[in-house]
Order: C-alpha cells, then structure tokens, then sequence
C-alpha cells in the first residue's frame, strides 16, 4: 500500500487497517503521531514477518492513545516473547491503551510509567501461561484509573494479582468470568463466582479500595445474593474497616441468565442517595443461533433472539448494540 502521505510533519492520528503493516517505516514520521490504530487481518500463506509491529512502535514515542488488534501469531516474530529482558517499546507519554486480537502478546515490550486506562482481550490466550502479560504491564506504573479485561482465560488468583497492584483504579469492567482452574475453559460449570464478593472491604486489605463504577459484562456464576452483598458493602457507610476506601457510584452488569432475586428493593435507599444501576438478564438461546463471523472470532457477541441479531459489547460504554 502506498503510505506516501504519512510523511507530513503535522499528521498527529492515525488509523490503518491492512492485510500487512507498513514496511517503509523510515520514510515516515511515526514520532509525529499522538494517537495510533493498528488493525491487521490474516492474510492466507503469510510470512512470520509480514506482520511484525515493533518496528513501527519504536518510531512512536510520543503516542498518548494507542489501540491494537491483531489476528496472526506473535510468537513466530522474532524477539516478540512473553520473557524479555528490558522493554523494547517506550512510550513515555502514552494514556491510553487497548489491545484485542493477538496483540496482548506485546504487552511485554510495552513500557508505559503514564497508563491511566487499559483495554485487554486474551483471544488465543495459552493455557497456564506465566508471567501474567497484563500483570507486569500495571505494576509498571501506579496510574491506572480504569481497566478493562477479559478474565475468561486467566484464573480467579490471577486475576486479583492484577487488580492488587492497582490501587488507584476507579472504573472496572470485567468481560466473562474466571475460570475454576487454570486448564478449564471458561465453560459456564467452570466459572467461577468468587471475584466479586472478594472486590468487598476486608478488615485488613481491600482490593480496588478507590473504586467506584463497575460493569460485569456475559456473567453467569455469580449469583444475585452476592452481587447484592457486594454493593451494599460498598455504598452503605460508614465503612467500617476504613475512611479511604470509595463508594460505588455506579454498577452495570449483564447476566447470561434468569434474574434470581430482585434486588433493586433493598438498594432503594442507595439508589435514592444517587447510585446508578443498571441490570441486564438474557438467558443464552437453547438452540443454535445462525453463524456469525464476527461471533466466531469474538466470543463476547451474544445473540438476541426477540430480535433474532448478534449484539456486541461498546469498547467504552460496555452496552451491548447491533453492528
């Protein structure tokens, strides 16, 4: 393709989808850029090298937005691995970061001290794979107020390493649920239903105490008796184990599943004093929904059988929509 026109001084944004990434990266001012979209496609008898993103990232040193999605192996590109000795990408001034795809496997060439918000879905996820990717990327900085993560292909101790080394996280969506044991599935009878009730104040350590928005997004395991435990322990004060922990502002969850126990009755009081909520329950279908090429490669599509239409999840609003 030709990129010709990347070479003004004053190009600041960028979004490129393409079967293959760029090659003439000298020939363009990558520094110049402040926001930056990678989307690549798989391509049939592509090369290992054909998609290799570094070499383009390390132009990008002044980058405050980046989102990438990749769909090819990164482990077959050299020097791209789960276990680097020093960061290959620094971006100093980045804020924002979202990765889908396959691109979670750069998250350990990313250094990234400023990150206040991070986007994370482990498609192709190995099983039991260590170190945590998204574990040494946040406890590089100490920054981050919102987080976004599919949790369907980590455990329920991993995930709370991560969210432990968060202490300043504000916003929280959380896509599907942990699973039982690190080579499960996240089949429904293998979820596990725990990580919310543990996101409650705890007399000698509370995980996530600045937190204040958050969103469960295709849960099913975690019963409405918890969910309703859990909020109350957030919003009714005083609290008692301690003055510095937040109080749920908002809460928006959507279940795969039939609503258990009306809870919206015992949260009047919350809701009077200005929480927000916002509950969603759709049973999965029992029959098989038509094909859908998005849904194979995204497993947070659902499908609406009233309106007989896969919806999808917003990036950042986290309701679900028709494409």
């Amino acid at each position: 393709m030709s990129t010709s026109f990347l070479g003004a001084h004053g190009l600041t944004a960028l979004s490129l989808r393409v079967e293959e990434l760029p090659t003439d990266v000298a020939s363009i001012h990558w520094e110049s850029l402040r926001h930056l979209t990678l989307v690549t496609e798989r391509r049939p008898g592509e090369t290992p090298g054909a998609h290799d993103p570094l070499p383009i990232l390390r132009q990008c040193s002044r980058l405050e937005s980046l989102n990438l999605d990749f769909d090819f192996n990164m482990h077959a590109h050299q020097g791209t691995n789960l276990h680097p000795q020093r960061p290959l990408c620094d971006f100093l001034h980045l804020r924002r970061l979202s990765v889908l795809g396959t691109a979670w496997a750069l998250l350990p060439s990313i250094n990234a001290p400023e990150l206040q918000y991070l986007s994370c879905v482990l498609s192709q996820f190995p099983r039991g794979e260590t170190p945590n990717p998204v574990l040494r990327l946040v406890s590089s900085t100490n920054y981050i107020e919102c987080l976004c993560l599919d949790t369907t292909r980590i455990s329920r101790d991993t995930l709370m390493e991560v969210l432990r080394a968060i202490p300043m996280l504000r916003d929280l969506t959380l896509r599907g649920e942990p699973r039982v044991a690190p080579d499960q599935l996240g089949t429904r009878r293998h979820q596990d239903a725990g990580v919310v009730p543990m996101l409650s104040p705890h007399p000698t350590s509370t995980i996530c105490p600045r937190l204040e928005r958050l969103k469960l997004l295709n849960h099913h395991a975690l019963s409405d008796e918890d969910l309703l435990a859990f909020v109350l322990a957030r919003t009714t004060p005083p609290n008692p184990y301690s003055t510095s922990i937040s109080r749920l502002s908002e809460l928006a969850a959507h279940f795969n599943r039939w609503s258990q126990v009306d809870i919206l009755p015992y949260l009047a009081q919350q809701i009077a004093g200005g929480l927000k909520i916002h509950l969603v329950y759709q049973p999965q279908p029992t029959f098989s929904p038509p094909y859908s090429a998005a849904h194979a490669n995204d497993p947070w599509h659902v499908w609406n059988p009233e309106a007989r239409v896969w919806l999808f999840p917003d990036e950042y609003t986290g309701w679900y929509r028709q494409r």
